[in-house]
This record gives structure tokens, C-alpha cells and sequence, in this order.
């Protein structure tokens, strides 16, 4: 199966969902934007602190932090 046909699926079955069976993806979907939301400030943090780090670098550093 090719992407596109994966995705028209996916497409279908979400239609074809309850509001309820749908509700459990939208709460994970909440929560994960949430956590990239937190880790992405966490970096633009670091990052701002030295500008010239690598990205690398700043990923360590946060690694450190924790």
C-alpha cells in the first residue's frame, strides 16, 4: 500500500468514528502537543542563551538540565 492509499483509509475510518471512540485520540493528542509545546521552549531557552550551539549541543544541554 502506497502513502496516499494509507492515508485515504486512515481518512475513512476517522469519518466512520464516534465522537466518543474519537475522543481518546484527541486527549493524546492534547497532551503530546502539550509536552512538544514545553520541550520546544525548553530548547528555545538554551538556545537564547548561546546562539551559536549547535543544535546538538543544545539538546545535551537540556539532557544535563534534567
Amino acid at each position: 500500500m502506497h502513502a496516499k492509499q494509507i492515508m485515504k483509509q486512515v481518512q475513512k475510518n476517522w469519518r466512520q468514528m464516534s465522537e466518543d471512540e474519537k475522543e481518546y485520540y484527541k486527549v493524546q493528542s492534547k497532551a503530546n502537543r502539550s509536552a512538544y509545546d514545553e520541550k520546544k521552549r525548553e530548547f528555545e531557552e538554551v538556545r537564547a542563551n548561546d546562539p551559536s550551539n549547535s543544535q546538538l549541543n543544545v539538546i545535551k544541554a537540556i539532557q544535563e538540565r534534567r
